[in-house]
């Protein structure tokens, strides 16, 4: 057993430490996978919050954000922001833009305020879902 047991502890000894690493790295891929899940759903709980507090639902794409308001009056009405390389928000040409002109001069080229625009196009589009309710009821 002259010089044959060490080469064969420490062989024994190496597959101990590569299977505690497999291991180790087993439980962190798994660990890794719950926290996917957990943000996953707390990403989509935040997201339900802000349609519900807001009134628009939010896709993000790179720079560009889709605001697909809760009370459209079609399925495919959305309102696109894209980021400038300063920061600011431009407000890019969508159908809807058209029908709401009056409330994106008023808000935002007269106030320069993207809040207030939502809010006013908001309320507008919630009025008309009404009087639209309101005249299939008449």
């Amino acid at each position: 057993e002259a010089g044959g047991g060490a080469p064969a502890a420490r062989v024994a000894e190496l597959q101990l430490e590569r299977d505690t690493a497999q291991a180790s790295l087993r439980a962190s891929e798994a660990q890794c996978e719950r926290l996917k899940l957990v943000f996953k759903n707390k990403i989509s709980e935040f997201r339900t919050a802000v349609a519900e507090l807001s009134g628009y639902r939010i896709d993000m794409v790179g720079t560009r954000y889709t605001l697909h308001p809760v009370y459209a009056r079609q399925k495919g009405d959305t309102l696109v922001f894209e980021s400038a390389e300063d920061g600011a928000l431009q407000l890019l040409a969508t159908p809807l833009c058209e029908q709401l002109g009056d409330l994106m001069r008023r808000y935002l080229t007269e106030g320069g305020s993207i809040p207030a625009f939502l809010s006013a196009a908001t309320l507008e589009l919630f009025d008309e879902r009404a009087r639209e309710r309101e005249g299939r009821l008449a």
